[in-house]
C-alpha cells in the first residue's frame, strides 16, 4: 500500500502524524519511544570519526529529554542522536524513496478582505470586521468566497475560472467565520498558501476568530487543536504569525523570493507587480479614493477583486510550480513541507538518513556562537565598452569545491599552513611539497584535508548531483515521448522528474548555507570559510 507522511509534529510524549494511506488521509497519534546513542567500546554503531556507540532506547520522549539534561554537564560524556524525534520517526518508517502523489494533497490558497472603518486594520488587535474570505483549491480550481453581504454575480467575466466559482452569503461576520471554520474542518488542508499570508491573512484570521469566539474556536483551525504564536524578527522589529499544527503554511511571497529564480530582481514584491511580470495578469484596481468607499459603494466588484487575488497566486503556481517543488524537496530531504525554507533542517535530515543505514550516528542538534567569515568575490566594475567579453559559469561551484577538496568534518586535517591568502595562492608564494608526502590537499584559507578516505559531505553531494542528472535525463526523455505521442502520462512523468531534478539541485547548492549557519549540527567555520575563499581563488584564477 502506498503510504507516506504529510506532516509530523512532536507534542509532549507523542508524535502527531498526518499521512496518506493510498489516497485516504489519516491522522495518527503515536507515543514515540526514542533512541539515543552513547559511547561504548562494544557498541555496534559508530560516530563519524569511527568511535563506537551503543543504542539506548527510552520508554518516552520525556525520559529521553531527562537523560540528556542529566548528563549535559558531565565532562567527556557525549550523547549522540537526533532530538527532532519526528524526523527520526520519518527516517525509521520511510527508509526508501518516498513515492508520493502530489495530486492527493489538499492545497488551498486563501485571501481575506477586512473593513477599514478606522484606517488599515490593526493585525495585533484584529479590530476590523472580516468582510470576505476566498479559498481556492489548487487541484480542482474551485474557488469559494464567503461574504457578509449579497453578491449579484456581476463582473464574473473578470475571473479566470468563473464557471468554478461559488459565492456563499453569510448573515453577518460571525456567521461568515462559522461557515469558514465548518468548511475548513470538513477537509483540513495539508498546505495553505497566500500572498503575504504569513503576516496578514493567517494571523488576522486567527486573532479575529479568537476575539469573536474565544481560543477554543480558534484552535479548530488545526486538526490537532494546537495553534501556536511564532515570533519572527524582520529588520529589527518582531512580527508574530501562527503555526497551525498539522497544516503546512507556505507563504507564496516567501516561496517566490526563495525559489522563484527570476532573471532579475523585480521592482517590488507586490502581488500586482509579480502577477503582471509572470502572468501578464494584474490585480483589479480600486476605482475609489479609499478602500472603505470600494466595499461600501461597489460590493460586487469588491468580491471579484478578492477572488482574482487567489487566481493570481494559483496562476503563479501553474507557471512556477513552487509548492510542487517544495513538496518534492520535503520528500527528498524527509522533512515537513514548511521546513524546506531551512537548509539546516533539510541537510541535517538528509545526512542522518544517509548515514543511519551505515550505522553511523551524528551529534545532537546544537548551536554555537555566531561568527563572520569572508564571503564571495565580486570584481570591481570597469565601466567602459569592451571587446571579446566572455562569461564563465561554474556548475554548482560550492558543491563542486566541497567534492574537489574532500571537505568534511572528519577529513579536516590538523596540518595548517598559517598566513595563507587567496592572492598568495595565486602568486604561488608557498611551499606545498608537504601535501604529496602527507596525502593532503590545501584550500585557500590554509587548512588541509586528507585524501586517505572520501569525506561524508563530498559523498552525499556527489550522490545528490548524480541523482539530479538521472532525474533530468528522465524528464527530457518523457518530454520527448510526450511530443511524439501526446500521451498525458509522459507529461506527468516529465513534471515529476523536473521537480525532483530542481529539488536535488537546490539541496546540493544549499549545503553551504547550512555549513555556515550557527545552528547546524556539523558546523565548522573553518570549512565554511574554506569554501568561500577557495571560490574566490577559482574565480580569480579564471
Amino acid at each position: 500500500m502506498k503510504q507516506y507522511y504529510v506532516d509530523v509534529r512532536q507534542v509532549g510524549n507523542n508524535l502527531l502524524i498526518r499521512q496518506m494511506d493510498e489516497s485516504r488521509p489519516v491522522n495518527r497519534k503515536v507515543k514515540y519511544q526514542p533512541t539515543l546513542y552513547v559511547p561504548s567500546e562494544s557498541g555496534t554503531f559508530q560516530t563519524l570519526q569511527g568511535d563506537r556507540l551503543s543504542a539506548k532506547k527510552f520508554d518516552s520522549i520525556y525520559e529521553a529529554k531527562n537523560y540528556i539534561k542529566k548528563y549535559e554537564d558531565v565532562y567527556n560524556f557525549k550523547i549522540f542522536g537526533n532530538t527532532q524525534f519526528g524526523y527520526d520517526w520519518i527516517m525509521e518508517n520511510h527508509p526508501e524513496t518516498i513515492d508520493f502523489d502530489y495530486t492527493k494533497l489538499t492545497i488551498l490558497s486563501i485571501d481575506i478582505e477586512t473593513a477599514s472603518e478606522e484606517g488599515f486594520p490593526n493585525i495585533n488587535t484584529a479590530n476590523e470586521e472580516i468582510l470576505l474570505i476566498t479559498v481556492r483549491n489548487f487541484h480542482t480550481k474551485e474557488t469559494v468566497t464567503i461574504g457578509s453581504r449579497p453578491y449579484s454575480g456581476k463582473y464574473q467575466e473578470l475571473m479566470k475560472d468563473s464557471s468554478k466559482y461559488t459565492y456563499i452569503q453569510a448573515n453577518d461576520e460571525k456567521h461568515l467565520l462559522e461557515l469558514f471554520i465548518e468548511g475548513w474542518r470538513s477537509e483540513y488542508p495539508h498546505v495553505v498558501t497566500g500572498w503575504n499570508s504569513k503576516f496578514f491573512d493567517i494571523p488576522y484570521l486567527v486573532r479575529r476568530i479568537m476575539r469573536l469566539f474565544g481560543e477554543d474556536a480558534m484552535k479548530e483551525l488545526s486538526p490537532w487543536g494546537i495553534v501556536e504564536p511564532k515570533e519572527i524578527e524582520i529588520n529589527g522589529s518582531v512580527e508574530t504569525t501562527y503555526d497551525i499544527y498539522g497544516v503546512n503554511h507556505i507563504d507564496y511571497l516567501d516561496a517566490y523570493k526563495k525559489y522563484g529564480f527570476t532573471d532579475k530582481a523585480p521592482e517590488n514584491y507586490k502581488l500586482d507587480t509579480i502577477g503582471e511580470a509572470e502572468l501578464g495578469m494584474k490585480k483589479l484596481k480600486n476605482p475609489y479614493e479609499t478602500f472603505k468607499e470600494f466595499y461600501t459603494k461597489d460590493w460586487d466588484l469588491f468580491v471579484v477583486y478578492n477572488a482574482v487575488d487567489v487566481e493570481i497566486v494559483d496562476g503563479l503556481e501553474e507557471v512556477k510550480k513552487l509548492i510542487f517543488l517544495m513538496v518534492s524537496l520535503a520528500y527528498t530531504a524527509r522533512v515537513n513541507i514548511a521546513d524546506t525554507f531551512s537548509p539546516v533542517r533539510m541537510w541535517e535530515s538528509t545526512i542522518r538518513n544517509y548515514m543511519f543505514p551505515q550505522k553511523t550516528i551524528l551529534p545532537m542538534n546544537g548551536s554555537r556562537l555566531a561568527n563572520t567569515i569572508e564571503g564571495a568575490y565580486v570584481k570591481e566594475v570597469n565601466p567602459s565598452f569592451h571587446e571579446w567579453v566572455v562569461s564563465f559559469d561554474a556548475a554548482s561551484l560550492y558543491p563542486s569545491i566541497i567534492c574537489q577538496y574532500n571537505m568534511s568534518p572528519e577529513t579536516l586535517s590538523t596540518t595548517l599552513l598559517p598566513g595563507v591568502s587567496v592572492d598568495g595562492m595565486l602568486n604561488e608564494e608557498y611551499d606545498l611539497s608537504f601535501l604529496r608526502e602527507q596525502n593532503l590537499c590545501i584550500v585557500a584559507n590554509g587548512h588541509t584535508f586528507t585524501k586517505e578516505k572520501r569525506g561524508l559531505f563530498p559523498e552525499i553531494v556527489d550522490v545528490t548531483l548524480k541523482s539530479r542528472k538521472v532525474a533530468k535525463n528522465k524528464m527530457l526523455e518523457a518530454e520527448k515521448k510526450y511530443e511524439e505521442t501526446g500521451d498525458e502520462q509522459y507529461k506527468i512523468i516529465a513534471s515529476v522528474n523536473e521537480a525532483l531534478s530542481q529539488s536535488l539541485k537546490i539541496l546540493a547548492n544549499s549545503l553551504y548555507g547550512a555549513l555556515s549557519n550557527q545552528y547546524f549540527f556539523l558546523l565548522d567555520y573553518r570549512i565554511a570559510e574554506a569554501i568561500t575563499l577557495t571560490g574566490q581563488y577559482i574565480i580569480k584564477t579564471t
